[in-house]
C-alpha cells in the first residue's frame, strides 16, 4: 500500500513538472516586449542566392561605402559589450553568416553601411543587434560594373542566425 502511494505520487510530481516545463516554454516563446510585440524563438535560417549584373555608381543601398574611423564621431559599442538593450528585444544579439562561393572578393553591408570583405570562397561570420536589418553584397569590377546580392529585409530576431550562400 504505502508503495503504491509512492508511486502514484511520483508519477504525480514528475506530470506536473512536466505541464509546468510546457507551460513556460509556451510563455517565453510568446513573451511580449514593453512595445507589445511578440518575439520569436531564435531562428536558423539559410538562404541561397544568385548574384545580379549591374554598373557601378550611385547604389541606393549603400550608405557608407567607408572603412575608415572617423576620430571625431563617437561609436556606441555593441548590446552585448555596454549592457544596455539591442535595437530589438533585449541584449542579445543576431548572428550571419556569409558563405561566398562565387571567385569575387565581396563587400558586406548591413543596414546600408559597409561592414568588412568576404575572399573568393571564403566565409565571414558576425553579430548586429536583433531586430528589422537590411543585408546587401556587392563585388565590384574593374571595368565598371558590379554583381550584387539582396537586398535582404528580415527580422534578426534575438539569438538567431542567418546563413547566406552567395552564388
Amino acid at each position: 500500500m504505502i508503495s503504491l502511494l509512492k508511486s502514484r505520487t511520483y508519477f504525480a510530481v514528475v506530470a506536473v513538472s512536466i505541464a509546468f516545463g510546457v507551460l513556460y516554454y509556451a510563455a517565453a516563446a510568446t513573451a511580449q516586449d514593453t512595445s507589445g510585440k511578440e518575439s520569436a524563438a531564435p531562428t536558423k535560417q539559410t538562404v541561397k542566392e544568385t548574384g545580379k549584373k549591374g554598373n557601378a555608381g550611385n547604389d541606393q543601398n549603400i550608405k557608407s561605402d567607408s572603412d575608415k574611423n572617423n576620430p571625431d564621431k563617437k561609436v556606441e559599442p555593441t548590446p552585448q559589450k555596454s549592457g544596455k538593450k539591442s535595437r530589438g528585444l533585449g541584449p542579445y544579439p543576431c548572428s550571419l553568416q556569409i558563405d561566398n562561393h562565387s571567385p569575387w572578393l565581396v563587400r558586406i553591408y548591413v543596414d546600408g553601411y559597409y561592414r568588412g570583405t568576404v575572399n573568393s570562397y571564403g566565409d565571414l561570420i558576425g553579430i548586429t543587434g536583433n531586430g528589422t536589418t537590411t543585408t546587401y553584397w556587392v563585388a565590384v569590377f574593374d571595368n565598371g560594373t558590379t554583381t550584387t546580392w539582396g537586398p535582404h529585409v528580415f527580422n534578426c530576431g534575438a539569438g538567431s542566425s542567418y546563413s547566406w550562400g552567395l552564388y
